[in-house]
């Protein structure tokens, strides 16, 4: 009895000892309509802030994006811009005109077959 409450005990302590990571994975999947704009800002020490040009207090990159035609999944309003939010993910996310994100869609060509 008294090894099964020592060893419950330990694992309480542990368990409240532990810390929770609140960063995310990477994803595999590019979102090319997932594009920063270039608005930017500078802020009161004259840097300039947005457009990936900066990181934020969690150490990641950012940018403003256009709300009407953006597919990130991680928007955030603005209160500086309340019509463009900022997100993370477009920092990530390869330009358009990129190999990753060309703006012509790929046409296969399939050669002539009689149905």
């Amino acid at each position: 009895m008294f090894s099964q409450v020592t060893i419950l005990t330990s694992l309480v302590l542990s368990a409240t000892c532990l810390s929770v990571e609140k960063t995310k994975a990477a994803s595999p999947y590019t979102n090319c309509g997932c594009q920063c704009s270039s608005l930017t800002f500078r802020d009161t020490s004259g840097t300039v802030q947005g457009n990936c040009q900066t990181v934020d207090g969690t150490g990641a990159q950012w940018c403003y994006v256009d709300s009407s035609s953006s597919s990130c999944q991680d928007l955030v309003q603005s209160e500086r811009f309340p019509h463009n939010p900022w997100t993370y993910e477009a920092c990530a996310t390869p330009s358009l005109g990129s190999i990753l994100c060309p703006i012509a869609p790929v046409i296969v060509t399939v050669a002539d077959h009689v149905h």
